[in-house]
């Protein structure tokens, strides 16, 4: 199948076979990570950031994100053990903290809904008393 075309459905179609091919065979080579974070294109081109990420003992990748969790959280509120935890939200939705972008100002704690989806954005504010809620 060639493609003739780039649009917003076509990167989604490409996006995860790129990252699976580079995970399993440099990733598994030299044991890192491989993730997009951004991009654009045109009717011809793309231009996707390419984020690569060493891994802890355990497997996970140590982005920024996570870096910015367990270093700076506490200026938000936030405990360093909450990271990889769930909460649920006043809806009953369950999410997973995975970071924290300290250029956000008002919502930048990452999280990600656990029955899969699109990483979103929150405020520290609200996962503190989700969390804090949580625990009684």
């Amino acid at each position: 199948m060639a493609i003739t075309n780039i649009d917003r459905e076509t990167l989604e179609l490409l996006k995860p076979a790129v990252l699976a091919k580079l995970n399993e065979t440099l990733g598994a080579e030299f044991g890192l990570h491989f993730s997009f974070n951004g991009g654009n294109y045109t009717t011809t081109s793309a231009i996707m950031k390419l984020q690569i990420a060493v891994k802890d003992g355990s497997g996970v990748a140590i982005n920024r994100e996570r870096e910015s969790f367990t270093k700076h959280g506490v200026l938000y509120g936030l405990k360093p053990e909450w990271l990889d935890t769930t909460f649920r939200d006043f809806s009953g939705k369950e999410y997973k903290i995975v970071g924290l972008n300290t250029k956000r100002r008002s919502n930048p704690v990452i999280i990600q809904p656990t029955q899969g989806g699109k990483q979103r954005i929150a405020p520290a504010s609200y996962v503190r008393e989700a969390k804090e809620r949580q625990n009684g």
